[in-house]
């Protein structure tokens, strides 16, 4: 608060108060006494008169024989007078001298009295009139030292004037301003800020209370009331100074009145005051307050002054602050003000019996803890409001503290202490006070300005709360603090008043007016009281001798102050020493020697003070109720006519080494040992308390060792008298009347003395009061008892026994207190656990709110109902409301139903409340009984009870709940029948079909009624009709019957056993795999379909769905598996680590990212499986097993498996379909990523196929096609399988490495290879080059194969790819080294290879003589085919190329004859397969051989049979074969043989082209002739197969280097020197001049003039090439496309390309995981979506909050949404199973947790991306919705926590959006410099 400048007020002028103008010169003073005489004089008028009148005249001086006699000290200069009067009394008075307030020193009158003559003590009056009572008393006795002590200390005198008169005449009951000392009215008139120290009973609260009642009472001229508050931390000492200023206050306003309304005003106060203020009101526990306010800014002028305690002070600001429209952060969370711990909780909760606590006493460890780590200064500016560890060991050793030896154990107190009190809900003083002033440095502003604050007993608070109370005054001028720090022996206080001054100096300093210089700090002045007006200066002295060993031996340990004194001397304390010791000895010293009465009582102003309560119980035990009995610091504050102070230093915890300390003094040696003397600082502290408690006697019982040291230290000194056993005792006992015993009573029940109160009302005979101290006894031992487990049915039992007792007291009590009795029984009975009897109790106190809960404590919901109901007015409505509640939730649980539903306004209502708490069973059964069932049936399925809701659906009737019961239906069948599950049995299956029947078909759908006869089939395991509905529903063409899940479904279901294709023929499966491309199709669509999980329908398939509240909300990102889907193992096993099967139907919830993961691999996998089991299947048809000895010979074993179906050109392309089919099967499952051991079955089976479609397209055996019978337009999608095949033959060919076994290695690369110059040869060219087996050196390739250089697999591709390097010398190149050095390859792979190389060699050796030359050539049509293909391409052969092939061949058949074993077929060696197979191979290798001789000349032919002929004599082990070949004994037996081996068919046959011109000879047997002219295009139509692939264009290249030959040019084009005949005998080699470079057709090519053939100049040039070895010289460029370090660099930045784009990839999905990243996503789809943006400013700025800081707060809101609605869900749970005495609290964590849950989520919907308040992007309205959310902060620290504040995302979104962006300074551009274009010569 700041510190504010006051106008200046008019000084404080006492003497408007003390003087009567009606006096003369001299000022009157009456003493309390001689006022006492007045009003006995009241009744006689003619004395009251005659006494009033001799005042007058004394004032005046009119002094005459009569009334100014001197009665003392006539020699003395202030002798005392009397006064006679007619009575022949006498009025005694004393002339002295007076400074008044202001500064004038005057003569007063001072009256003592009115004594009757005899009744006079002359010296007593002789010691006043010398002025000398002090010093001078051997000849007074004790009695009259007393005497003069009560006349000049205890005696207060009152200036006489007009207003006492009329107030005692009207016997008023007054309080008046009494005559001051100098000092005291100094302190009083100061004007600024004072600090006053002063002992016990120097006049510190007088000084106080004076000035605040002059201060108020001198005018001024503000326009409103001062606020001046008085503070203390005694409730009994507020009370009792705020009705002593009302006294003075209204004794100063009855001045102005007449006698009559005095009396009138005297009578009506008498009349109030006739009922005695009783026992209750001096309740010093009670802080309530019923005049005061319940906030501090609710009070108004008429609270002030206003006298309160520091607790009740702080109730009203925590009040005010807890109830602002913004709580303050340290406040959030709080609903009221929190209970406030105290000493006596601290032993009975905290302290327990462990070893941190031994040899420690709680009182000062509590001291240690509130008045140094938590309540000293340095922790104000701590974080965490107390001292670290650190700091508190590094504070120097005070020399008031006992923890010399044991800091470190302290702190280890303090923490134990922390933690256990974390979660208690309470708060201890210091805590409190830190939190007012973190309030108050954080903005909060107390409504009221405090002008002036009066602190009483400081030393009692800690020191942090004077700084709260200096916070509150903004009066630098208006502080007035007073205490005694030789009295800081109450529990919580280290108090020093130099720290005071020291803060309060630090905060003055520190204030910004005054470090701004506006105005001068102002500094409390310092006084010190040193007058005692309490005892005489006997026991000052004693006292004082104490203070000054505290001085000396602890210097540091209480504030140096004046010498304290008395105003009248007295008797010393007396020191009863050399008795015994013992009890028995005691009893002997207080009765006598030999005395028969063996009862002790002393009277009611007397008291022994013993150290503890055990010696007090000892005493009690041993001599009765002897009297008030007391520890130290119970008499702290309370005044004794005499003290007793019993065994003070035997008891003490110090012993006599320890005293010892004090003799140093006497030595000459000062400050003691701090660590070693820390405990005596203690006891002389306790020890100066208990001798100031005595006025006027002072007795010190003690023969122990330990006195020895103080007794002897005070006889030095003569501050005391020793007492032996032979001396004469003093009269210790007195009588004491009842009404004196009653009075301190009263003043012992209000220090909470309940024991010595219940003695002193018992001398007194007050049994009501006796009892009631008796109550408060009980209830304060009870309190005291441990609260832990061990302690607990005793804690019970002794506030049971309190609680007793206070209802007995009920019984006893009169009419108006009979509540209070009731309502302390009902505490104690609540703190017992009592809690029914609790009830009953406040019941009967009309406390019918505390009745109700204690109801409800006790669970008597009955009770509870019958008072909320039958006292509704009485308690308030969040109460009643709360207590209903939990009466209702209660008579749910337990199904009273009707009860609950009486507390309710309407069904409706009570719907409302079973489902806000989640009874579901209970709102059922409402519900069907108020038959709503289409709502029941809503809420079994919520339940999960799927067949009750749809029984309840159907029951309702209606079309929509007929509807919805349809989609329950399907709904629970799809949750029986997930993914991979075929069958199942369960009854909840069974009873769905069951419910299929009771629907309406009228209200299901298309879809719906598909999925119901999926389903059936799937029950029946209807595998037909599944495949049926499966492709049905999976063409996305046909969107009426689209459904891809059910689909899926369908097919898994179908597929679950693979299927019996043994049994199928080609179309069958044909239809098969192409479910199953469907099938794979559908899953992989899954698989790589984004936000797989969040799709419904993937949901429902899988067996998974939104994990979901209790309120039915869906939970982001979580995701519950079913427990019949096949997942749930998978995710178990994956997540929990947990093997084999399910053994409890617990839920398995995932997050989205994992599920999707987990979906991806299982689906994967099980495609894998599939897929891998199918093409095993198929590998074993037998439709794609055929039967060579059938084809071949006609004829097979009855026992043979293979198929012997008729095979032409649809059997033919129906088993090339199967291969590419699966082929595509397993390149699109190939696609899919999978573990590395499915990826090499994969690849192997990919490899098996490829082969085998090889095989197919180039079958052994003729008959049974070949790769021009295939007809794309017979099989439907070629086109796109042909995608499949080209991919995956590309992939084989790379996939060909040293991994790959030697058996395969050639045999894959050549058949991937001649498949790739087939299928995709447009496109090789581009990787070919590039395949792994050009690079490497395969064991395969061994011995010469391995040589340095270009690969022989490199000759292959370049003959196969049509390369200007010699290509078809190349193929030859490339066999003749694979045979010469035995590699593995397979003779049914490498023949179709060499029929090529023999075709292309016959062709175009006759087409380089023309066209015409192609007459009588006779080959198969095949091989024709082959070479004039649509892109027709030479090989280069020549003449020579013919022998090299044939030698080839002839070697080759060698081989197989000489050598089988270095023979292949397949993988086995030739020796080892079968001879039919032997035989196929030969007749092919002598077919071709003789196709050879047949198209060349006779010496060839010659050549040619004499090697067949001959192989079969050359090794007499192999056995002939039954072959035409070998058997035929001339050329014409084999050219018969030829013709006979590839006998007419449809697949192929013999073709002899005829040249039309050229008349036709006689057929030839088994041969087709096919005429020709000069047209090329018109000879290839003629020989194509019809509809085979080389008919159509699906091969055609696309580029320019490949046109179709369809029209009727030749294939002869450039160079043009080709195109001239060539001259006889002369040989041409026509030759591309770079790859794939087509010979364009000029035009038509004249005929030549031969007729037929010159086989003869073939011959002629064939023998002249025979003798040069053209392979012996191959090409050594190497034409692999080697990796240059250019592209390596590329690739290598590629790759890192690649790395960093996947690793942003996987960021960003992990990233979607995170809430901001999310939502940011979000934003950016919402703002391209919806357009914001813009190029405005204003859209720009709004873009900034858009995408910047609102993503942040929409997580943060997101998080917060998330953990309400946990704990929602977990306070729902609760309800359920929770004790009801649990139940309040819980339902509070529920409603909390649903309306921060409704509001968190409103704001969620507000500010969404897509939501309306963002079109108009307008940051104004943006800013207001997040001050929304800023205001939602208080809820969300109360349900979650101040944790949930700490909130980097909400910080960012605040600042970012409330707070105004700063623009950033634009700076001018600079002018753009401008083209010199001067030097430019144009």
């Amino acid at each position: 608060m700041e510190r504010l400048s006051y106008p200046t007020l008019p000084p404080i002028a006492p003497s408007l108060f003390t003087s009567d103008t009606g006096l003369g010169h001299y000022q009157v003073l009456l003493s309390g006494h001689a006022i006492r005489h007045l009003k006995q004089y009241r009744d006689n008028s003619a004395t009251f008169r005659e006494i009033l009148k001799t005042f007058r005249r004394l004032s005046k001086g009119e002094f005459s024989q009569e009334n100014h006699q001197v009665e003392a000290g006539g020699t003395t200069h202030t002798p005392v007078y009397k006064a006679k009067l007619k009575n022949g009394m006498n009025i005694l008075y004393q002339f002295l001298w007076s400074t008044d307030g202001d500064g004038v020193r005057q003569q007063v009158i001072r009256i003592y009295g009115i004594y009757a003559t005899n009744k006079i003590d002359r010296p007593v009056w002789e010691s006043i009139a010398r002025q000398s009572a002090v010093g001078n008393k051997s000849n007074l006795s004790d009695d009259q030292l007393l005497e003069i002590h009560k006349l000049l200390t205890l005696e207060k005198f009152v200036p006489y004037s007009q207003s006492v008169i009329k107030n005692i005449w009207a016997d008023l009951d007054s309080a008046f301003v009494f005559d001051l000392s100098e000092k005291e009215q100094e302190v009083i008139c100061h004007p600024s800020s004072v600090c006053v120290i002063g002992r016990s009973g120097t006049g510190k609260t007088t000084t106080m209370l004076f000035r605040m009642l002059f201060r108020e009472k001198t005018p001024n001229s503000l326009d409103r009331k001062l606020r001046q508050v008085f503070v203390t931390q005694s409730k009994v000492l507020a009370k009792h100074v705020h009705g002593y200023y009302k006294k003075l206050d209204e004794t100063l306003e009855a001045g102005s009145k007449s006698i009559e309304e005095i009396k009138n005003l005297a009578a009506a106060k008498r009349e109030s005051q006739e009922e005695e203020e009783d026992l209750f009101d001096l309740d010093d526990e009670d802080e309530t307050r019923s005049d005061l306010p319940e906030r501090y800014s609710e009070l108004d002028d008429s609270h002030f002054p206003l006298f309160v305690t520091f607790n009740q002070l702080c109730r009203l600001l925590e009040v005010d602050i807890l109830k602002a429209s913004t709580p303050l952060p340290m406040f959030r969370g709080r609903r009221s003000v929190p209970q406030v711990l105290s000493f006596e909780d601290f032993v009975s909760q905290y302290w327990t019996d462990h070893l941190l606590t031994k040899d420690l006493d709680p009182a000062i460890v509590w001291s240690e803890i509130m008045g140094v780590i938590r309540g000293s200064e340095t922790a104000v500016e701590t974080m965490n409001g107390y001292l670290s560890e650190s700091q508190y060991l590094k504070l120097s050793r005070r020399a008031q503290t006992t923890f010399a030896k044991y800091p470190a154990q302290v702190y280890g107190i303090f923490e134990a202490y922390m933690k256990r009190k974390k979660n208690s809900g309470v708060v201890d003083p210091a805590e409190r006070t830190h939190d007012l002033l973190r309030a108050i440095s954080s903005g909060y502003q107390p409504k009221h300005r405090i002008d002036f604050l009066y602190v009483d007993e400081v030393q009692d608070n800690l020191l942090i709360d004077t700084r709260l109370l200096y916070a509150l005054c903004p009066n630098p001028h208006g502080f007035f603090w007073a205490g005694d720090t030789a009295q800081t022996i109450s529990v919580g206080c280290t108090f020093k008043f130099s720290e005071l001054r020291t803060s309060l100096y630090r905060l003055e300093e520190a204030d910004d007016h005054v470090r701004a210089g506006t105005r001068a700090p102002v500094h409390p002045k310092r006084f010190e009281l040193s007058v005692n007006y309490r005892s005489h200066a006997g026991i000052v002295d004693a006292a004082s001798s104490v203070i000054d060993l505290l001085l000396a031996l602890f210097p540091e340990s209480i504030d140096k102050l004046e010498a304290e004194a008395g105003l009248a001397d007295g008797p010393v304390p007396v020191f009863f020493a050399g008795w015994d010791n013992s009890t028995a000895g005691f009893k002997e010293f207080l009765l006598g020697k030999g005395s028969r009465d063996s009862s002790i009582e002393f009277g009611a102003h007397q008291c022994v003070i013993v150290r503890n309560a055990g010696v007090r119980d000892a005493l009690r035990n041993k001599f009765g109720k002897m009297g008030c009995i007391m520890t130290p610091y119970e008499t702290k504050g309370l005044e004794f006519n005499d003290v007793l102070l019993y065994n003070f230093f035997e008891d003490s915890r110090a012993g006599y080494t320890e005293w010892s300390v004090v003799l140093d003094t006497l030595r000459g040696n000062h400050v003691a040992n701090q660590a070693l003397h820390a405990i005596i600082c203690s006891e002389l502290k306790s020890l100066y308390v208990a001798l100031t408690r005595a006025r006027n006697n002072c007795w010190i019982w003690d023969s122990s060792e330990s006195g020895k040291p103080m007794k002897d230290f005070w006889n030095a000194r003569q501050k005391v008298r020793i007492v032996g056993p032979n001396d004469d005792i003093p009269k210790l006992a007195v009588e004491s009347s009842p009404a004196e015993w009653k009075k301190t009573g009263r003043e012992l029940f209000s220090r909470r003395l309940y024991d010595e109160a219940m003695l002193c009302f018992e001398r007194a005979g007050c049994e009501f009061e006796k009892t009631l101290c008796k109550a408060y006894s009980l209830r304060a031992q009870a309190r005291l008892t441990p609260d832990n487990l061990l302690n607990a049915g005793r804690r019970s039992a002794a506030f049971a026994r309190a609680a007793d007792t206070f209802l007995t007291c009920a019984r006893m009590a009169p009419e108006k207190r009979r509540l209070l009795c009731h309502a302390n029984a009902a505490e104690c009975f609540s703190s017992a656990g009592h809690h029914d009897k609790a009830g009953d109790a406040y019941r009967d106190a009309k406390e019918f709110t505390l009745s109700a809960q204690s109801y409800r404590k006790a669970g008597s919901f009955d009770k509870c109902v019958d008072v909320v109901q039958k006292h509704r007015s009485s308690i308030s409505d969040e109460v009643a409301e709360s207590l209903l509640d939990v009466c209702k939730l209660v008579y749910i649980r337990e199904n009273k139903l009707k009860k609950a539903a009486a507390l309710v306004e309407s069904d409706e209502v009570f719907l409302e409340v079973l489902e806000d708490y989640g009874f579901d069973t209970a709102r059922l059964d409402v519900l069907l009984r108020l038959k709503r069932f289409a709502e029941a049936a809503k809420l079994r399925l919520r339940d999960g009870e799927v067949i009750e809701a749809i029984k309840l659906f159907l029951k309702a009737g209606d079309p929509p709940s007929h509807r919805r019961a349809a989609l329950c239906v399907l709904d629970g069948l799809w949750r029986c029948y997930p993914l991979g599950v075929s069958r199942a049995t369960s009854s909840t299956a069974i009873a769905l079909f069951d419910c299929v029947k009771q629907i309406n078909r009228q209200y299901v759908d298309l879809h719906q009624k598909a999925e119901l006869e999926a389903f059936q089939a799937i029950a029946h395991g209807n595998v037909s009709q599944l495949r049926k509905l499966g492709y049905l529903h999976s063409h996305s063409e046909q969107p009426v019957t689209y459904n891809p899940s059910l689909a899926l479904l369908c097919l898994d279901n179908a597929f679950s056993q693979v299927p019996a294709l043994h049994l199928l023929d080609a179309p069958s499966i044909t239809c098969i795999l192409d479910e199953y491309r469907q099938y794979g199709r559908l899953l992989r669509d899954i698989v790589i379909m984004p936000d797989m999980c969040t799709k419904s329908k993937i949901q429902r398939l899988i067996g998974f769905g939104p994990a979901k509240d209790s309120d039915d909300v869906a939970i982001p990102n979580k995701y519950l598996c079913l427990e019949s889907s096949l997942l749930r193992q998978v995710l178990r096993n994956t997540l929990l680590g947990e093997q084999g099967p399910v053994a409890s139907a617990a839920d398995v919830t995932v997050d989205g990212r994992t599920l999707t993961q987990v979906v991806q691999n299982y689906l994967t996998e099980r495609l894998y499986g599939r897929v891998l089991s199918l093409q095993k299947a198929a590998l074993e048809a037998p439709v794609l097993q055929l039967c060579l000895y059938h084809f071949v010979n006609n004829s097979c074993s009855p026992s043979c498996d293979r198929s012997h179906e008729p095979q032409d050109a649809n059997a033919f392309n129906n088993r090339l379909q199967i291969h590419i089919q699966q082929i595509e099967i397993l390149h699109h499952t190939g696609l899919l990523p999978c573990r590395k051991w499915v990826q090499n079955d994969l690849r192997k089976a990919q490899r098996i196929w490829l082969e085998r479609f090889f095989d197919a397209l180039h079958p052994a055996w003729y008959g049974l096609g070949n790769f021009h019978n295939l007809m794309p337009q017979n099989i439907p999608r070629f086109r796109d399988m042909l995608g499949s095949i080209r991919a995956s033959i590309r992939d084989q060919l790379f996939l060909i490495d040293n991994s790959t076994l030697s058996i395969h290695y050639v045999n894959t690369i050549l058949a991937t290879s001649m498949l790739i110059s087939k299928l995709d040869s447009q496109e090789a060219p581009k990787y070919m080059w590039r395949a792994p087996c050009l690079f490497i050196q395969h064991p395969a390739l061994a011995g010469d194969l391995s040589q340095p250089g270009p690969s022989v697999i490199q000759d292959m591709f370049c003959c196969l790819q049509y390369t200007p390097q010699r290509p078809l010398h190349r193929g030859l190149w490339f066999v003749k080294r694979i045979l010469e050095n035995g590699a593995c390859i397979s003779i049914n792979i490498l023949l179709p290879f060499i029929e090529k190389l023999v075709a292309h060699t016959l062709i175009e050796n006759r087409l380089r003589w023309g066209i015409h030359r192609l007459h009588n050539l006779t080959l198969p049509r095949s091989w024709f085919v082959e070479v004039f293909q649509q892109h027709f391409r030479w090989l280069n052969a020549d003449p020579g190329c013919i022998m090299h092939v044939r030698q080839l061949l002839q070697g080759l058949l060698n081989t197989i004859f000489n050598n089988p074993d270095r023979a292949w077929l397949g993988t086995k060696e030739l020796s080892k397969v079968s001879p039919l197979f032997k035989d196929i191979v030969i007749t092919r290798i002598c077919r071709t051989l003789v196709l050879i001789g047949y198209n060349t000349g006779y010496k060839v032919q010659v050549d040619i049979y004499q090697a067949i002929t001959s192989v079969s004599h050359r090794d007499g082990n192999f056995r002939v074969p039954n072959n035409p070949f070998i058997r035929a004994r001339d050329w014409r037996d084999m050219v018969t043989a030829m013709r006979s081996s590839i006998s007419r068919c449809s697949m192929d046959n013999l073709v002899r082209l005829h040249d039309m011109r050229i008349p036709e000879g006689p057929p030839v047997p088994n041969t087709e002739c096919i005429g020709f002219r000069n047209d090329f295009g018109d000879l290839c139509r003629r020989l194509a197969y019809p509809g085979g692939i080389g008919s159509t264009s699906i091969l055609m290249p696309s580029t320019k280097s490949s046109t179709p030959l369809s029209d009727n040019r030749s294939p002869l084009a450039a160079p043009a020197a080709s195109l001239t005949p060539a001259a006889p005998g002369t040989s041409r080699s026509v030759a591309p001049t770079e790859p794939h470079l087509q010979s364009q057709p000029q035009g038509d090519i004249p005929l030549e003039g031969d007729e037929g053939h010159d086989a003869q100049s073939e011959q002629e040039a064939d023998e002249k090439a025979d003798g040069d070895d053209l392979l012996l010289d191959p090409s050594t460029e190497d034409l692999a496309k080697h990796i240059t370090d250019e592209e390596k660099a590329v690739a290598r930045r590629l790759l890192r390309s690649f790395r960093q784009r996947h690793r942003r990839r996987t960021d960003l999905e992990t990233s979607h995981e995170k809430p901001v990243h999310r939502h940011f996503a979000t934003c950016m789809a919402a703002a391209a979506e919806n357009g914001l943006g813009g190029t405005s400013r204003t859209s720009r700025a709004y873009m900034r909050l858009f995408l910047g800081p609102l993503p942040h707060l929409l997580a943060y809101l997101e998080g917060i949404r998330d953990r309400t609605l946990q704990r929602k869900d977990d306070a729902k749970k609760r309800c359920k199973k929770a004790q009801h005495a649990e139940l309040e609290r819980v339902m509070q964590d529920l409603n909390k947790s649903s309306t921060l849950f409704k509001a968190v989520t409103a704001s969620i919907k507000k500010l969404e991306p897509k939501s309306a308040l963002h079109k108009e992007c307008s940051v104004e309205r943006l800013r207001a919705a997040v001050v929304d959310v800023q205001r939602l902060e208080s809820q969300v620290e109360e349900v979650l926590g101040e944790g949930a504040l700490k909130n980097q995302d909400l910080r960012i979104g605040m600042k970012g959006i409330i707070q105004p962006h700063a623009s950033r300074p634009t700076q001018k551009r600079p002018k753009a410099p401008t083209l010199n274009t001067e030097d430019i010569d144009w």
